[in-house]
């Protein structure tokens, strides 16, 4: 999905414990040319403090992208893996994050 056009940059969240971490996944995915950010629940503060950031961090992102040209594409696709939502906003109109 990283390579789809739509999608501008990558934000991981992980525990910083799984077998699969998210230093192994942006290695993997870096060859897409997009920007991608890392936290890590165990090493940034806790949850709380990892989602403040995480949402910072990804509305920062939002706004840098908002300026870029997008494909005619509609779909805000959310997927979860181990556990831990991944949100690729792919829509070619306008898109709001919201945290709990």
């Amino acid at each position: 999905m990283v390579y789809h056009p739509n999608v501008g940059a990558v934000v991981l969240v992980g525990l910083g414990c799984e077998v699969s971490n998210t230093r192994m996944l942006a290695a993997a995915i870096g060859d897409a040319g997009k920007p991608v950010k890392i936290f890590n629940v165990q090493e940034d503060g806790g949850s709380l403090a990892t989602a403040r950031r995480t949402a910072g961090t990804a509305c920062r992102l939002l706004a840098q992208l908002c300026t870029q040209r997008r494909v005619p594409h509609f779909a805000v696709t959310v997927r979860f893996t181990i556990g831990v939502p991944a949100v690729a906003i792919t829509s070619s109109s306008p898109a709001t994050l919201v945290g709990s």
